[in-house]
């Protein structure tokens, strides 16, 4: 008779288990939980995130390197040229520059050019 109590018993904890863990749906990040639908913070200062289907769904986009904290000094003999050069056109840091293909934006920075990393179909 034992037996028979005791295997009730656990079917009743795993039937109540259940039914929490089917009311509980969000997303965990840095031990802050979200709710599905919600923004949640990106691990980047360029991507957004959400809760989506109790999974972090982020957007993937290119972020350009931060400059550094320290400025270099540059020798008076080397030419200081800021700015980028695509297909023989000069574009100055900071303006944006034509994408290879309709998907990705293109930016001069700090004397290269930058692009999103957006898949095109």
């Amino acid at each position: 008779m034992n037996n028979i109590a005791l295997l009730l018993t656990l079917a009743f904890v795993s039937t109540d288990s259940a039914s929490l863990l089917q009311c509980v749906t969000g997303c965990w990040r840095n031990n802050v939980f979200y709710q599905n639908g919600d923004q949640v913070p990106s691990l980047d200062s360029c991507n957004t995130c959400w809760c989506t289907r109790n999974l972090i769904v982020c957007t993937k986009i290119y972020c350009p390197p931060e400059a550094p904290e320290e400025s270099l000094e540059i020798p008076e003999f080397l030419p200081v040229t800021p700015g980028c050069t695509q297909n023989g056109i000069n574009y100055q840091d900071g303006d944006e520059v034509p994408s290879l293909d309709s998907c990705n934006t293109c930016f001069c920075f700090g004397s290269a050019i930058v692009c999103t990393l957006i898949y095109c179909p």
